[in-house]
């Protein structure tokens, strides 16, 4: 069974719900304890020749992951994050 990764459809949900709840990628970071530019590189992708910022494709993985997670459960509830 192959692993997933994350996939450009993942990005584009991501930016969609960051949208959706009027977050940048500050505040997301913050509330993530992630840095600014990883949370960048989730929702938008490397541009050409950067580096990933995360230690494997894994750990992007489950941090998007969480992102998602967090920002769905926010949506479902309505609220902002403290």
């Amino acid at each position: 069974m192959q692993e997933k990764l994350w996939s450009q459809e993942d990005a584009d949900l991501l930016h969609t719900l960051m949208m959706n709840r009027g977050m940048e990628a500050p505040q997301l970071a913050r509330i993530s304890a992630m840095s600014i530019q990883q949370v960048l590189e989730l929702a938008f992708g490397l541009l050409d020749g950067e580096t990933s910022r995360f230690y494997s494709p894994q750990i992007k993985q489950y941090s998007g992951q969480k992102l998602l997670t967090r920002l769905q459960a926010l949506e479902d509830k309505g609220g902002q994050p403290s």
